[in-house]
């Protein structure tokens, strides 16, 4: 069969139609799917990592250094998020209807839950807005909020512009991995005093060698503070330390920073973790760190080391107020 130009050119136009339809209808599916993608790996139970905001240029750890919580976002549209400090105080009555004031404002500020539905509004942008059914934080009730999210492997990222304590935009690191969140960290620092030698014990998992039982003391000789004209305040802090252990003491991973009653948690000005290494019965020479902090956290502070090569090695020391 001979086609005409005409007859041929209404085939091509025919074609090129049908083409034209059939990607339109493929980029729909795809945007659809791609809308639902964010839902999708939205779903199941995250383990908060860190709860953190930028005053100055510098990382602060809102809910301090070892937050604990889950959220879980289920396929039905409904979500459940709950947090906690890691050192909320324990309620002396054993009742929890007959807490002190002071245990009540503590458990109040180290704590927060909220439950209701979630919808993925921009998929793209990562944009979520939560509706509050109900929230210890009463103010949400019956809200809806927008949040940033974004999944990157086994992490969740989300932004919150507008927290329950105020203070500014907020970024929320979640995991998949039970190894990285909240359960690894230690329940409660062991605390000390400054001026006073402080007996601490515990046991070192090495990474090329069998564990040792490790034990030294440790004395916060003098901390001083000194307002900047920058808003800022310098903290200087002397110590030293002595293996009372039978085995030398090697600080592989040692984690040093300056934290205050409300969690917020800084590193050295040098930003080096590096510590000694004490032979039996050693005891350093005077060794000095300094720290800078926003001002108005200055009241009641404390100097400490943890490590994850160290079981129970978490000791903080409270410095005297100034």
């Amino acid at each position: 069969m001979i086609w005409s130009l005409k007859e041929a050119g209404k085939a091509m136009l025919i074609v090129a139609v049908s083409i034209g339809a059939a990607l339109s209808s493929y980029s729909n599916v795809r945007a659809q799917g791609m809308e639902a993608s964010l839902a999708k790996q939205l779903q199941g139970t995250w383990i908060l990592v860190s709860v953190t905001s930028e005053q100055d240029g510098k990382k602060i750890d809102v809910w301090g250094p070892y937050p604990r919580g889950q959220v879980i976002f289920a396929p039905d549209g409904r979500y459940c998020e709950v947090w906690t400090r890691d050192s909320l105080p324990k309620i002396a009555a054993n009742n929890r209807t007959k807490g002190t004031p002071e245990e009540n404002q503590a458990i109040i500020a180290g704590s927060l839950g909220h439950f209701g539905t979630y919808k993925v509004e921009n998929d793209k942008a990562g944009l979520v807005t939560l509706h509050f059914l109900a929230c210890t934080f009463p103010n949400w009730n019956g809200q809806d909020a927008l949040r940033s999210m974004t999944v990157k492997g086994d992490e969740l990222h989300i932004g919150n512009p507008a927290p329950s304590g105020g203070g500014g935009k907020i970024e929320i690191v979640y995991t998949r991995n039970p190894e990285v969140g909240g359960p690894a960290a230690p329940v409660a620092a062991k605390e000390g005093v400054e001026g006073e030698w402080n007996t601490f014990a515990y046991r070192a998992h090495m990474p090329n060698g069998p564990d040792q039982d490790a034990k030294n003391r440790m004395i916060v000789k003098s901390s001083s503070r000194k307002a900047m004209g920058d808003g800022t305040i310098y903290v200087e802090v002397i110590w030293q330390a002595q293996n009372i252990a039978s085995s030398p003491i090697n600080y592989p991973g040692v984690n040093k920073y300056l934290s205050d009653d409300q969690g917020h948690l800084f590193k050295p000005n040098d930003g080096s973790d590096a510590s000694p290494i004490l032979l039996p019965g050693m005891l350093t020479n005077d060794l000095k760190e300094s720290y800078t902090i926003p001002a108005g956290l200055e009241s009641n502070l404390y100097w400490g080391r943890r490590s994850d090569f160290f079981e129970g090695l978490e000791f903080r020391i409270k410095l005297k107020p100034m």
